[in-house]
């Protein structure tokens, strides 16, 4: 039988490479002007896999934060 110590390390190794590869892309938080892009309702709850309604309750609790344009 393998050392199971040796079978941590190499998913150690691996997830410090994916972890590494991850750093090194840049994050683009698509801003103009320098303000954040603003999500609709629609995009919103596409974005987190949620109805619309549930984001419009979401809204009115005060879970999520909200603008109006």
């Amino acid at each position: 039988m393998k050392n199971p110590f040796d079978l941590i390390e190499s998913r150690l190794i691996s997830i410090e490479a994916l972890l590494l590869d991850l750093k090194s892309i840049p994050y683009n938080k698509q801003e103009t002007n320098g303000e954040p892009e603003l999500l609709t309702v629609s995009e919103t709850a596409e974005f987190l896999r949620l109805s619309t309604s549930t984001v419009y309750t979401l809204i009115s609790k005060g879970e999520l934060p909200h603008m109006k344009r």
